[in-house]
């Protein structure tokens, strides 16, 4: 399904948004606020992130204020990896 995302500015504001349908390539460099969601019917989305620091994501408040910060090991655990990094 498509993939909408909507760029979050400096204040907290809802910027653009735009809809990706089933099958875009998009890629950007990173550090950008914004929000993704699947269409009315869903969506699978691949990411391929590269964290030099280990932080995939930020959950940020109305006031852009780091809340919470998800790191590659975290995201790994969550989805059943005992060991995220090992060799297979």
């Amino acid at each position: 399904g498509e993939q909408h995302v909507t760029e979050i500015l400096d204040d907290g504001s809802e910027g653009e948004s735009k809809m990706r349908p089933a099958g875009t390539y998009a890629m950007s460099k990173g550090g950008e606020a914004h929000m993704e969601k699947g269409g009315p019917e869903g969506a699978v989305v691949f990411f391929a992130i590269h964290a030099a620091d280990g932080t995939v994501f930020e959950t940020l408040d109305q006031e852009m204020n780091v809340l919470d910060a998800s790191t590659v090991a975290e995201t790994a655990s969550n989805l059943g990896f005992a060991n995220p990094g090992a060799a297979a």
